[in-house]
């Protein structure tokens, strides 16, 4: 395991510690967690680019596709059938 030293504003500091007093929690278990979720954050996101990537070289937009402005877009999409994902952040 490796140390890390960072420099952190003295206010941002001061609420850290206010809040984790309250939540009976270290500083070390709230950077440690909030680094962990930072880093699981920052993979999904990779895997998402690296999708559209493969995606995209694979399947990339044709002469026809460029051209197409806002209006044709927008009737394109209304045609799709789709719901909205119910998802918690």
């Amino acid at each position: 395991m490796m140390t890390l030293q960072i420099q952190i504003d003295d206010a941002v500091l001061a609420d850290v510690d206010e809040s984790l007093d309250v939540l009976h929690q270290s500083r070390d278990e709230f950077f440690k967690d909030a680094i962990e979720r930072s880093v699981a954050k920052l993979k999904r996101e990779a895997d998402v680019s690296r999708m559209y990537q493969r995606a995209y070289s694979g399947h990339p937009l044709t002469d026809d596709e460029m051209l197409l402005d806002d209006e044709a877009i927008a009737e394109v999409w209304e045609d799709l059938p789709w719901e909205p994902k119910n998802e918690a952040r």
